[in-house]
């Protein structure tokens, strides 16, 4: 799912779906420094998408960064 994920997002980088998709896929790897950063661009491009900011906390707390 990575390698398809990253294909979309080269021809849509700014595919909020997309990043969520290479994201959710990370995190099933085990990826999560890689799927914190695909959670936050999703956040970045959609402030008001509540599940984005609840991925990205979710991996800052697997990271050990919760308080950021």
């Amino acid at each position: 799912a990575v390698p398809a994920a990253e294909r979309g997002l080269a021809l849509h980088p700014g595919s909020s779906l997309g990043w969520h998709v290479l994201g959710s896929a990370q995190r099933a790897l085990g990826e999560f420094e890689a799927a914190e950063v695909a959670f936050r661009r999703v956040a970045e491009i959609e402030p008001g998408n509540g599940q984005a900011w609840l991925n990205l906390g979710g991996m800052l707390r697997l990271c050990g960064r919760a308080e950021q």
